[in-house]
């Protein structure tokens, strides 16, 4: 209030008689506040501390990285392992909110090996030059099943615990999903193609009547001038031997895009499959056999707006970026991250509290915890090995291949990610 009257133009005498105080207090709290001392608040912090302080964050997010799968009950006891003051599941459920970890559901995406990362950076790669004109000319083809019957988890309903076992709030389930269709479909950025049912399950040779009977056409009539480029994923009905055969007899009038392996999110035709399954879930009333299902599909299919699928063609060069900006990232860490952390005196002598803010800002552009998890653990090891009165330099260390920071780390970005890679050295 002295600090508010003042800065309005009140005099000493005039903010005393106010606040009901001495001048000299108003004085001294306003010099004070302008000498930076005490801030314009009416009251302080009050309340007791928190019971986990920064360092107990920065914990308690390296326990969660390390096992992104563990109960708030698990996380309370790796906590309140060594601690001196224990802490209760209530307050490791509020840090992980004030920390924003909060539980989701796992994001579904293709197992990739090292063999398909490395080939799925050749091709953005190769790609990188070709712009959305580039990919317009290309016509992109592949399979997906849709059950009657299936519950994504996409669904949330607001209950009361009471509420459990009403008809209401609860999702009926069916074996095998009350029976499937699968489906094949084609759209380029000119046009849709083709909705396919498919009998049973795709294998060369209906995939070859598929080619003949609906790809050919399509291709001849959408691009004239035989400058047209066909996509198809490398299941093994498109790979054999009599379709590779079909293709080389019709490679003056269209080519065949190679695909990287185990890739279907590069493929854009995934969220045609997406928007068909919504559009089909909400229609009331619901397909109630596979035929209805089918006719839902196709209906679904011919009103899939244009600028949908044409903005869907339009992203594969925003895609392709992803691809080579999570490769380039990597590299860019590895490159000034590690060496600045392992090569620098005052970063390598740094206490661990500091180590963990340093990983924390290097997080932001580095996905694969583990990679940092175990980089701790390492640098754990070192210590270990060092005497207290002793110095040890860089390449001592890399002559020592259980502590051989840089060499383990590189290994690791070029090869899958599993926790018995740790095994032989933390």
């Amino acid at each position: 209030m002295i600090i508010g009257f003042r800065a309005k133009g009140g005099s000493i005498s005039e903010t005393a008689e106010f606040v009901n105080c001495s001048r000299a207090a108003v004085v001294k709290v306003y010099r004070a506040w302008q000498n930076g001392t005490v801030q314009n608040q009416r009251r302080g912090k009050c309340g007791a501390p928190r019971a986990i302080d920064d360092r107990g964050e920065r914990r308690l997010r390296r326990c969660v990285r390390a096992d992104r799968r563990a109960t708030v009950e698990q996380l309370t006891t790796k906590m309140n392992q060594g601690a001196t003051k224990s802490v209760s599941q209530s307050t490791i459920q509020r840090t992980l909110l004030r920390l924003g970890l909060r539980s989701r559901r796992l994001v579904r995406a293709p197992m990739l090996t090292a063999v398909h990362r490395r080939r799925r950076l050749e091709f953005a790669r190769q790609y990188s030059s070709w712009t959305s004109t580039e990919w317009r000319q290309v016509a992109f083809s592949d399979e997906s099943r849709f059950m009657l019957h299936r519950t994504d988890g996409r669904w949330r309903i607001r209950r009361e615990t009471s509420e459990r076992n009403h008809p209401a709030t609860i999702a009926g389930t069916v074996q095998a999903g009350g029976g499937s269709i699968m489906v094949w479909g084609m759209f380029s950025w000119h046009s849709l193609g083709s909705l396919i049912i498919v009998e049973g399950t795709m294998d060369q040779y209906k995939y070859a009547s598929v080619l003949a009977d609906h790809v050919h056409p399509y291709m001849r009539i959408v691009f004239p001038q035989d400058d047209g480029i066909f996509q198809q994923d490398n299941a093994r009905c498109h790979t054999a031997a009599s379709v590779r055969a079909w293709f080389e007899e019709h490679q003056d009038e269209f080519t065949v895009l190679p695909w990287p392996a185990n890739s279907p999110d590069l493929n854009p035709i995934e969220h045609l499959w997406d928007h068909l399954d919504r559009v089909v879930r909400a229609m009331d009333p619901q397909p109630r056999n596979l035929a209805q299902l089918a006719t839902a599909l196709e209906s679904a299919w011919l009103n899939i707006p244009e600028n949908t699928f044409r903005d869907l063609c339009d992203s594969l060069p925003a895609r392709l970026a992803a691809v080579r900006s999570a490769k380039e990232t990597k590299e860019a860490w590895m490159q000034s991250g590690l060496h600045s952390f392992t090569n620098s005196r005052r970063k390598r002598k740094a206490s661990y509290e500091e180590a963990d803010l340093w990983f924390d800002k290097a997080w932001q552009s580095v996905r694969t915890d583990m990679i940092v998890s175990a980089f701790i653990k390492l640098k754990i090891i070192e210590k270990e090995n060092e005497s207290e009165d002793s110095d040890v330099e860089r390449s001592d260390l890399e002559q020592n291949d259980e502590i051989d920071l840089h060499g383990h780390l590189l290994n690791l970005f070029n090869s899958d990610i599993d926790e018995s890679d740790f095994e032989d050295f933390v």
